[in-house]
């Protein structure tokens, strides 16, 4: 079936970035995009996914240009904290601090919530028989 086949691609681009293959990783990923394209347009939510992915495997081979390219796609889709945040460390090192700061500012702030597991305490048979989650 076709219409599984960006899915595929782009979670073979996921594990061969894993593995440390980011050329092929590279060439996974847009592939993906091009079929997404194809399927749905270009603005969808697994478009959006998809340029963050393929800018963080063009990052991790320090193509800072390509990786800003990328990211600005994700965001024309859709603004999130995610492409956000990885922008302004691209931009960073593209050394556009000011347009890093700049976006830094936009990363909506979440709380966040101690998900930690005392395991010590879980282990030695001190806490009820379900996780307790602080």
């Amino acid at each position: 079936d076709k219409t599984h086949l960006p899915a595929l691609f782009h979670n073979l681009a996921s594990l061969r970035a894993q593995c440390g293959e980011l050329p092929e990783a590279e060439a996974l990923e847009q592939k993906a995009i091009s079929a997404w394209t194809t399927q749905f347009g270009d603005k969808n939510e697994y478009l959006r996914r998809a340029w963050i992915s393929l800018s963080s495997i063009q990052a991790r081979r320090k193509h800072w240009a390509q990786a800003h390219e990328s990211l600005l796609k994700s965001l024309a889709i859709a603004e999130s904290a995610d492409a956000l945040a990885n922008d302004a460390i691209v931009l960073d090192k593209l050394r556009r601090g000011k347009e890093a700061s700049a976006l830094r500012a936009r990363v909506p702030v979440t709380p966040t919530r101690d998900t930690s597991i005392d395991l010590k305490s879980l282990l030695a048979g001190q806490q009820s028989k379900s996780l307790i989650v602080r």
